[in-house]
């Protein structure tokens, strides 16, 4: 399977935490497969509790991640079907 991006360069289970290391809030799993995104929280896990990457970075990015859907996330009125329709 050929893949783009980071992925051209690093495995799915350390592409992610190389990310998460550089900075980054988030982290997008674009191809839906389940075992992908356990492998990716299985190496996140292992990078946290190795020291490799800082838990309190990491709830910080939280932070900011829920924040942001507080902000954005919740903009449209949830959807109610009209009687009678």
């Amino acid at each position: 399977m050929s893949i783009g991006g980071i992925g051209a360069r690093y495995s799915l289970p350390e592409a992610p935490v190389l990310a998460l290391a550089a900075g980054n809030d988030l982290v997008l799993l674009g191809n839906g497969d389940p075992a992908n995104e356990a492998d990716a929280m299985a190496a996140v896990r292992a990078a946290v509790l190795s020291g490799r990457l800082d838990r309190a970075a990491l709830h910080g990015s939280a932070m900011r991640v829920n924040q942001l859907r507080d902000r954005w996330g919740r903009r449209f009125a949830q959807y109610r079907p009209v009687k009678g329709a």
